[in-house]
């Protein structure tokens, strides 16, 4: 028979298989002594008892060699031989209880103490708990119903308020995202008319530039082109029409040819098709090289006393006058 192990309350599920599994064996054990005969130990094989020293065998026969052992047998009577397998098998059937005595105390004392542990952890868990139940029941009493629900009226007033903060909150966030992305498309619609703006004038005035550039060279060319005129009508006329030098001059005199001034003339573009934000006045500064001069007739002057140097021509009282520079914004 099986022993049934009942659950136990307050007992851990983790124990259960072990505490039962000790059960069985101890009633098994418990069960199978009594049962047990002489008859059956002496035919069921005993593979148990070989760890054991068999102190009886030795002690019952002794040791002597086969031949001797035979005809010592022969000689005994059959009542002695029965006698002594009878004794040799009550010392085997109590070796055999004494091992199952110490098996069943073994057992036992490894059931007890898993008991006591478990009795233990028990009362430690009971413990626990009517400490729970003693806190809960004290804070229990501090606390009135009244208060209870005070306190919670109050919470849910907190959280009426907050919600409504919050919302309060989240609309002025809303408000505030949509300025901000005005401004902020505004600012780059300004920001693209500006640039747009910036690129026209800055066109303008590559153009206004490059219109001055041309201008200027023209001019300088025109001014160039007038003072070479002049200076070959000057060069003429001082071929056609030279002045008089006395033959007694001690040395040669040359007049310095004249030099024109250097003009400064202002250039104002005015744009096709209606005013521009850039002011378009130019300043140019013509400079007249120095034409090559013909080579004139030495003038002589009288070595005597009473002689007077001769007038000098209006060539050589021309001077060099100094730069004019202009700039007209």
């Amino acid at each position: 028979m099986k022993p049934s192990a009942r659950r136990r309350p307050n007992v851990p599920v983790a124990i259960l298989p072990r505490v039962a599994a000790r059960a069985r064996a101890e009633a098994a054990a418990k069960a199978l002594v009594p049962e047990m005969s002489s008859v059956e130990v002496e035919r069921r094989p005993q593979p148990e008892l070989e760890k054991f020293p068999r102190s009886f065998e030795v002690s019952a026969a002794p040791q002597v060699c086969c031949r001797c052992a035979l005809r010592s047998e022969q000689q005994w009577p059959a009542e002695e031989l029965e006698a002594l397998s009878r004794r040799l098998l009550e010392e085997r059937d109590e070796s055999w209880r004494r091992h199952e005595r110490a098996q069943i105390a073994f057992l036992q004392n490894q059931n007890s103490a898993l008991l006591s542990a478990l009795h233990a952890e028990i009362e430690r868990l009971q413990n626990a708990h009517r400490e729970l139940q003693r806190r809960m029941v004290v804070e229990g009493k501090c606390a009135t119903e009244d208060e209870k629900q005070e306190a919670l009226d109050k919470a849910n007033a907190r959280v009426a308020e907050l919600t409504e903060a919050l919302g309060q909150k989240e609309a002025l966030v809303q408000t505030l995202r949509r300025q901000a992305e005005q401004q902020v498309a505004g600012f780059r619609e300004k920001t693209k008319q500006q640039e747009d703006r910036i690129r026209q004038l800055t066109s303008e005035l590559h153009e206004k530039t490059l219109t001055v550039t041309q201008l200027s060279t023209q001019l300088r060319q025109i001014r160039l082109r007038e003072a070479m005129a002049q200076a070959q009508q000057r060069r003429r006329a001082s071929v056609e029409s030279p002045q008089r030098a006395s033959p007694t001059a001690a040395f040669r005199l040359f007049a310095p040819p004249p030099r024109p001034r250097d003009q400064t003339q202002t250039v104002k573009v005015v744009p096709e098709g209606g005013a521009s934000p850039v002011k378009a006045t130019a300043s140019v500064t013509v400079s007249y090289p120095q034409p090559p001069q013909p080579p004139q007739r030495p003038q002589f002057i009288s070595a005597t006393r009473g002689s007077s140097r001769s007038t000098p021509s209006p060539a050589a009282e021309s001077t060099e006058k100094p730069i004019d520079r202009k700039s007209v914004v």
